[in-house]
């Protein structure tokens, strides 16, 4: 792996890792959202959770490439981060 991805996918994974306890603070207060409230939360949940475990399972791709791959797939890698922290970002504004 080079040393560009290997970074690039240390950041993810710090990302991923402050999502998830934000998430986990989150989801504690919304047992007290109203019922319609509540579930317009699960469902936006469901979908950044989903857009998460890609990002995790392109990961695991980042693991594999070397230097020359890693030129080819840095854009997407890119646009799927910033697409990630984008929904993670508009989420936790939502429901603070």
């Amino acid at each position: 792996m080079s040393e560009q991805a290997k970074h690039f996918r240390q950041l993810i994974e710090a990302q991923l890792a402050e999502w998830i306890a934000q998430a986990d603070l989150l989801k504690a207060k919304a047992k007290h959202l109203a019922a319609d409230a509540r579930t317009e939360f699960d469902q936006q949940l469901h979908k950044l959770e989903a857009q998460k475990t890609e990002l995790t399972e392109y990961l695991h791709t980042l693991n594999q490439i070397n230097k020359t791959e890693w030129n080819d797939i840095k854009q997407e890698a890119e646009n799927k981060f910033h697409g990630f922290c984008g929904a993670a970002k508009q989420f936790m504004d939502q429901y603070k």
